[in-house]
């Protein structure tokens, strides 16, 4: 993501138009409250993942 949703630096799924180069657009569908609150937090657990798998990489 790079600002979509308030998301940046982080895979997530959503809906992109994706070509032989990779993505080329994604489209921000609008979403409910609850929605963008479960965006959020799939975003902070995936981020979560992501910094304390190279953290113990790099204490490894």
């Amino acid at each position: 993501m790079n600002g979509e949703y308030g998301l940046n630096d982080i895979y997530i799924g959503t809906t992109a138009v994706i070509n032989r180069t990779g993505i080329c657009e994604v489209f921000e569908l609008p979403l409910n409250d609850r929605e963008k609150d479960a965006m959020a937090h799939s975003a902070a657990v995936l981020q979560k993942i992501a910094y304390d798998g190279m953290e113990e990489l790099e204490n490894n």
